[in-house]
């Protein structure tokens, strides 16, 4: 390009104005007209011909270029700025679903301790019963050690055993029920268990503080359950709405890095009139 510019005599940094001025008056001095039978003067008007031609391509097309690159340095600042909005709304429901959390803890931790509570009781009612039991074969077998043909006492060991057999069957499956109620959120299962009169009556008289205990819970539980479980669905159905809402903004991050990725290559890979490349990096 130096090589046109020397042609017509100008410096590179030469405006439009100079070159077509400059163009004119040699072209008129050089034409065939002015210079008939005259081949140097011709070649000399065609040479300048050549290069008005490629000085003015390649100021229309430094111009254009600059243009594209100011309307693209203009849209990447705007979707900065989008990413700067963009990003502080992604904090703002980062810090709504950590709320969220915390509050859907302190409903669950609520749940918790009013179900330990029911399962502890239970726990303790088993082992009051077997105690009771053990103690009682115990009595049976120590009557027995002079005695060991004597088929009345060994009947009686017998039927202490079924007995025990019997109502630790009925309070394990209890038990076994109340876990699988709390592990499938069966409020309205859990709220109703009951135990058989026979049943109720041993406990009376062997554990009656555990027996009150379990009974207590189990209302404890039934009066804030309805409650908290109403709590717990609004909470998760908040926590889904964010979720979305977050998915949203960050797809939408995803796009602008997108868009600001391929300006930045635009300028990497078109290194025409690279210091407007590295000022709008600055």
């Amino acid at each position: 390009m130096d090589r046109y510019y020397q042609i017509l005599g100008l410096a590179k940094n030469a405006t439009i104005e100079e070159v077509k001025n400059t163009y004119k008056s040699l072209a008129k001095k050089y034409h065939p007209d002015a210079n008939p039978n005259n081949k140097d003067a011709e070649e000399k008007f065609k040479e300048l011909g050549e290069a008005y031609r490629k000085i003015i391509q390649n100021q229309q097309n430094t111009r254009n270029d600059s243009e594209n690159r100011e309307n693209l340095y203009k849209q990447k600042s705007k979707l900065q700025e989008q990413r700067r909005d963009a990003s502080n709304l992604k904090d703002k429901y980062n810090n709504k679903l950590r709320d969220n959390e915390f509050k859907l803890d302190i409903c669950n931790q609520k749940l918790n301790s009013y179900t330990i509570k029911i399962r502890s009781s239970v726990n303790s009612i088993i082992i009051a019963v077997e105690r009771h039991y053990s103690k009682e074969i115990d009595k049976t077998n120590a009557s027995m050690l002079n005695r060991i043909f004597d088929k009345r006492r060994l009947n009686i060991s017998k039927q202490i055993l079924n007995e025990e057999n019997l109502y630790l069957s009925k309070l394990k499956e209890l038990e076994q029920n109340i876990k699988t109620y709390i592990e499938n959120k069966q409020d309205d299962k859990l709220c109703s268990i009951k135990l058989d009169n026979p049943t109720i009556l041993l406990l009376q008289k062997l554990c009656p503080n555990h027996l009150q205990e379990l009974f207590k819970a189990i209302n404890e539980y039934k009066e804030i359950c309805e409650s908290t479980r109403k709590e717990i669905d609004e909470y998760e159905e908040e926590k889904m709405k964010l979720e979305e809402k977050k998915e949203k903004i960050i797809n939408t991050l995803n796009y602008i890095d997108n868009s600001i990725n391929k300006i930045d290559a635009y300028y990497r890979n078109n290194p025409i009139d690279e210091f407007i490349w590295q000022s709008h990096k600055k």
